[in-house]
């Protein structure tokens, strides 16, 4: 799902889960996603996503957030932009 975007986009050491490179991997459980969101509380956490790890790092476990800010703005440079 994201290594052809990575490739396509040359974005190295991503979109594979593999020795040296940045994990990002999301476990959910598609039967139990749902929003928590309202118009009142905009950034209320989903249930049904149990753990997400940004760039090698447990950022969600057993569907809390862990306080770690470890996502990553990725620049790239676009001869279309």
């Amino acid at each position: 799902m994201t290594l052809l975007p990575a490739k396509t986009l040359n974005i190295s050491e991503r979109g594979q889960i593999k020795e040296g490179y940045f994990a990002d991997i999301v476990v959910l459980d598609p039967a139990a996603i749902s929003s928590t969101a309202t118009y009142e509380s905009p950034l209320s956490y989903p249930t049904g996503i149990d753990y997400v790890i940004l760039n090698g790092q447990i950022v969600v476990s057993y569907g809390k957030h862990t306080g770690k800010l470890c996502g990553k703005v990725l620049k790239l440079y676009s001869p279309l932009a």
